[in-house]
């Protein structure tokens, strides 16, 4: 599976596990011990969406240079599960936007898959018992409140995984947790990439011939002012420290070395 497409197999879980959530909520309030569980729901849907906005932010700078405009990128965001994210065209100016680190980003994406999958594990998403309980479009079907419908198996699995909620927190804050390093190592990726391609475009290229000719005219004056100096502290033979012998430095038009001297007797 390509790098897009993971991305928006990602994009498009967050909706789900929310809404999943959300309904399951509205149809435990009615439940006596709701309020025992009610923090734990809250916090963990505020986790959700925060992660879910900060996936979606680090989806958007990743697939801005990627499209042609702003209506091409609405529409791939919002539809994650559409053909579109399937483009290997797409795909192909992706490896092109990271061409050193397309490897990695492929790893990452791949890391928070599999987190998601633990999500959906977590919140009993794809538990068969709980599907059970649930409709085609994720809202919780009412319970029969029979005694016989409360003592079946499947209801007991189904209170049993409401029950598991409140006590597995520590696993889901190190899910959240986890979610939350590989967010900031793609958007730190994603960052690093598109610092590195301003850099690029902003640097001015140097000729080969001038740069080597501005090398070629400063050595050639530090090797005629070094023998300048040799020759004169050959010649000056007179041990008094009050004689000097400065060089006067100016803008050179030419290449030809020449030297002004100004004796100090």
């Amino acid at each position: 599976m390509s790098g897009i497409e993971i991305a928006g197999l990602v994009l498009g879980a967050f909706p789900i596990l929310i809404y999943a959530l959300e309904s399951y909520r509205e149809g435990a309030e009615g439940l006596v011990d709701w309020w025992q569980i009610k923090r734990a729901y809250t916090r963990c849907r505020q986790d959700l969406t925060y992660h879910q906005l900060m996936f979606e932010g680090n989806v958007e700078r990743l697939l801005s240079p990627l499209v042609v405009d702003d209506d091409e990128l609405k529409s791939l965001m919002a539809d994650p599960a559409g053909q579109a994210w399937e483009d290997k065209e797409l795909e192909e100016r992706l490896k092109a936007r990271l061409p050193k680190s397309y490897k990695l980003f492929l790893e990452i994406m791949g890391d928070i898959n599999k987190l998601m999958e633990s999500l959906k594990k977590e919140l009993g998403i794809n538990n068969a018992s709980f599907q059970a309980k649930v409709d085609q479009d994720y809202k919780l079907i009412k319970p029969n409140t029979s005694r016989h419908n409360l003592m079946s198996a499947s209801n007991m699995e189904f209170q049993a995984k409401r029950v598991k909620f409140t006590l597995k927190k520590s696993n889901r804050q190190r899910l959240f947790a986890k979610l939350q390093e590989a967010n900031d190592r793609m958007r730190n990726l994603l960052q690093s990439s598109d610092e590195t391609t301003i850099a690029r475009r902003n640097r001015q290229p140097v000729k080969y011939g001038t740069h080597n000719l501005v090398n070629r005219t400063i050595n050639e004056f530090w090797r005629h002012a070094k023998r300048l100096h040799e020759a004169l502290s050959k010649a000056w033979q007179c041990g008094c420290a009050s004689h000097q012998a400065n060089l006067a430095l100016k803008h050179r038009a030419s290449d030809t070395v020449e030297f002004e001297i100004l004796f100090h007797v």
